[in-house]
């Protein structure tokens, strides 16, 4: 439960972060740059997701 709610929160503030830093990072005029960085943006998410999944099954798992 504790490992589904913390995904949930990393999800949750990583897309208003990554929102929030592409408006601010890429100019509005600047279509492609734009969906360069949100790609990249979008797939970012993955490797922090991957360690609290990590985290989720050791603490399952205690014994290995």
């Amino acid at each position: 439960m504790t490992g589904s709610l913390a995904m949930l929160v990393l999800l949750t503030l990583y897309a208003f972060a990554a929102a929030a830093i592409g408006e601010w990072l890429v100019p509005p005029d600047r279509k492609f740059l734009e969906a360069v960085y949100f790609m990249l943006a979008g797939l970012a998410w993955i490797v922090p997701a991957g360690l609290i999944i990590k985290w989720i099954f050791r603490s399952d798992h205690p014994g290995g």
